[in-house]
């Protein structure tokens, strides 16, 4: 079979995903066979793709300021040259998540969607829209599960800021209709990821809307004042702001979504679901602060006081395995990795026993089998 020239197969991007894992544990022999495997991809760090995702951008920045300055006209031409220059990097040097690429198919894609805008009659000017669209585009490209994440968030911003959404808030409280949407996406992303997924980026982008979605729209959305003062104002003035509350379906969906994604994340052995259902918790307690009232330094007090109980009750309980769970670390001499090789042992033990006893290899203690010696005949 030929190798894929526009993206990795899924094979190849499980064999990306291993040697990712293995960097710096396997030896340079089995690190060289594992990126063959991977057809020939190659991918770098994370510190290194960031700051290649940043120098993306900036490239597609100055490729449309140029455009500008030589008194060109409309973003379609800088918006094909540098979606163009972007696919040709990623076919001609085989790049799978470097950053680079990601840059400028994000810069690309921005542009395009913003040339749409524009010259469409009638068409929706909205900047959320148009991120919405530039990140689902590059995402999707490019399997990458941030820029769908943030496709979704900004097209969830969007929602909540047209008229229908509005005149439904006036009603029953601000950033309701963004947090009951975020939150149905959130769970429609935990009931696929119950599928078996061929590549680990399509698992990878259901993770990050179970997450991250709902809480992060919770915080954009509804608490109007984490907006107004900045995105991380001291607690207790966005407590004691006007408008914190969101309202009854928010109050209502958060701890919905945190009871199911709590639920799966226990039953599939997963992070994310459990990741979701903590921030939806979060998020709620924060509700119940802006609704019950009183001095917000009470609240966190009680709040914190409540967690780190929970905490250690919970590690008390589970230092006995209760359902594949448990809270002793598996390397204690005393823990359950001894108890589970004792085991292994003991069934080992066993199985060798049976093995022996069912053997007859023509020799007995003593001689043959009557007068000793091989005078049965039998060796």
């Amino acid at each position: 079979m030929s190798p894929s020239r526009s993206r990795p197969t899924p094979n190849e991007e499980r064999w990306l995903v291993l040697g990712a894992r293995l960097r710096g544990h396997v030896p340079p022999a089995t690190t060289a066979a594992i990126a063959v495997r991977g057809g020939g991809w190659r991918g770098t760090g994370r510190l290194a793709r960031a700051a290649l995702f940043v120098a993306g951008l900036v490239c597609g920045a100055l490729v449309t300021g140029i455009w500008f300055v030589a008194e060109g006209r409309g973003l379609l031409v800088p918006a094909i040259a540098v979606l163009a220059a972007a696919e040709l990097l990623l076919r001609s040097r085989r790049l799978h998540a470097s950053g680079i690429e990601e840059g400028l198919f994000t810069c690309g894609c921005g542009l395009a969607a913003l040339w749409l805008v524009e010259t469409l009659p009638g068409a929706p000017r909205s900047e959320a829209l148009v991120a919405a669209a530039a990140f689902g585009l590059a995402g999707l490209r490019l399997l990458n599960p941030l820029l769908t994440t943030l496709a979704a968030a900004c097209f969830v911003q969007w929602l909540g800021s047209t008229l229908p959404a509005a005149a439904v808030d006036r009603v029953v409280g601000p950033g309701s209709t963004s947090v009951v949407v975020a939150c149905a996406i959130a769970l429609a992303a935990l009931a696929a990821g119950s599928r078996t997924f061929l590549r680990p980026s399509h698992d990878r982008m259901l993770d990050w809307l179970v997450a991250v979605l709902p809480a992060a729209t919770y915080l954009l959305s509804a608490p109007h004042a984490w907006v107004s003062g900045g995105l991380v104002p001291p607690v207790a003035d966005a407590m004691s702001a006007t408008g914190f509350a969101g309202g009854v379906p928010v109050a209502v969906a958060l701890p919905v979504y945190a009871a199911a994604a709590l639920i799966v994340g226990l039953r599939r052995r997963r992070h994310a679901p459990l990741l979701g259902a903590l921030s939806s918790l979060a998020c709620l307690y924060l509700e119940a602060c802006a609704r019950v009232g009183g001095p917000a330094e009470a609240w966190l007090i009680a709040g914190g006081l409540l967690v780190v109980g929970a905490g250690v009750a919970v590690e008390r309980w589970l230092r006995t395995p209760r359902a594949g769970f448990t809270s002793a670390p598996l390397d204690a001499r005393d823990g359950p990795l001894d108890l589970l090789q004792m085991a292994g042992s003991a069934a080992l033990a066993q199985r060798a026993a049976v093995d022996a006893g069912s053997r007859d290899d023509g020799f007995h203690g003593g001689g043959g089998r009557h007068g000793g010696g091989g005078a049965s005949g039998s060796y």
